[in-house]
């Protein structure tokens, strides 16, 4: 949990340094699902650090690589994005690959 709240404190200082550029003439709706997106952000945040204080990172970071994945069904689904074989072939290596590391760790 260190890392995170030296991850929390860094974003800070950041978003301090940026304030000034930050456009607040939004709409209440952009600012309404911002806002959403981030509490979603956080929460996941806290399960993926709650994942590796208990579990082997060799184990959670693989899953890790899913949401990719995950992010190209939904919006091929809810979006109608086209999904090309290109999209499909890096998908499937970067996942492959992931999980070769994690099986060359488990062996050493």
């Amino acid at each position: 949990m260190e890392f995170s709240t030296v991850l929390a404190i860094f974003n800070f200082l950041i978003a301090l340094v940026l304030l000034p550029y930050i456009n607040f003439e939004l709409p209440i709706k952009t600012l309404g699902l911002m806002y959403l997106a981030s509490i979603f952000g956080s929460i996941a945040f806290l399960f993926v650090a709650k994942a590796v204080r208990h579990m082997d990172v060799s184990i959670v970071s693989p899953l890790m690589t899913f949401s990719p994945a995950i992010v190209v069904v939904l919006a091929f689904f809810i979006l109608g994005e086209k999904v090309t074989f290109i999209n499909n072939w890096l998908l499937c290596f970067g996942i492959r690959e992931s999980w070769n590391k994690k099986d060359l760790h488990k062996n050493t």
